[in-house]
């Protein structure tokens, strides 16, 4: 039985992307991606469930940079990797729907017997390719046991666990699974000379995107932090008098300054009054 993963990386832990104002977008230089842990149990647990000599390829949406995810995979024991792009892609807001819909071009030329994706994203791209293909969807697998036509899946459901059987054709989201194999220095270098196969995405796009994605017409960047000002009266005269060190009055106060730096501020104002007030021996009248 063939499979076939829908595979996909992520931005990096730390990465904080720059905005170009020219091309209204992520300046690419400021990103970096790593692995999915959720894709990279669905990768595993196809190899596993597959018959030894039948093909599990690897499916990846993107430029030229994602190669590396592929190659990646292909050196953990994919036999063939498939790389969906164009350049209008680069104008496209590549939304769950659009990589469905995407992904059904290739489903419907490779015609594979399972699909396996990561659920990273609470099933989204296996609820729209179950719609489109018309397959049976099994999504949060957190185990498969079996090979070949009929699959054993336990699904992670609140706070249960629920067997099902599922029968090929069919689709299989895996939300947590074994952690992928390590592949070996020899099967890394093999996979750099396999060929990834590029299918051109441009007439998947006509009659998917007119119409259905908004164009981005400009990205506003993150505003810096600003200083807070807040103005206390009435009620708040006594806050504002044990914050300042006023003498209140009724007047009103104001205060200016960043919230975590109000905070230290009240903090330091009422210990040092607890400081000040020293008690005293009620017999003598001395202070202890």
């Amino acid at each position: 039985m063939s499979a076939l993963v829908y595979v996909r990386d992520q931005l990096g832990n730390g990465c904080v992307p720059r905005f170009d104002r020219a091309r209204r977008r992520a300046d690419p230089r400021s990103l970096w991606y790593r692995r999915n842990e959720q894709v990279d149990a669905a990768v595993e647990a196809a190899l596993r469930c597959t018959e030894a000599g039948l093909p599990v390829t690897v499916v990846a949406i993107g430029p030229e940079r994602v190669d590396w995810l592929l190659k990646h995979y292909l050196a953990a024991g994919a036999t063939a990797a498939v790389r969906v792009w164009s350049p209008d892609l680069d104008h496209v807001e590549l939304d769950d729907s659009l990589a469905a819909s995407l992904m059904e071009g290739v489903i419907e030329q490779l015609r594979p017997d399972w699909i396996w994706l990561g659920d990273d994203d609470h099933g989204a791209v296996a609820v729209h390719l179950a719609e489109l293909t018309g397959r049976v969807l099994a999504i949060s697998v957190v185990d498969v046991t079996g090979r070949g036509h009929e699959l054993e899946l336990d699904r992670r459901l609140d706070r249960m666990t629920e067997r099902v059987r599922l029968t090929a054709p069919g689709i299989i989201a895996v939300k947590r699974g074994a952690a992928l194999r390590y592949p070996s220095h020899r099967d890394r270098l093999a996979a750099r000379q396999q060929a990834v196969t590029v299918l051109d995405a441009g007439a998947a796009l006509d009659g998917i995107v007119h119409g259905r994605h908004p164009t981005v017409t400009a990205i506003t960047p993150p505003k810096p932090p600003t200083t807070r000002r807040r103005e206390l009266s009435g009620a708040d005269d006594r806050v504002a008098e044990l914050i300042l060190g006023g003498t209140g009055g009724g007047h009103s106060q104001v205060v200016e300054d960043t919230v975590p730096n109000m905070a230290r501020l009240a903090v330091a104002t009422i210990l040092d009054r607890v400081n000040s007030t020293t008690p005293t021996n009620p017999t003598t009248g001395d202070s202890p």
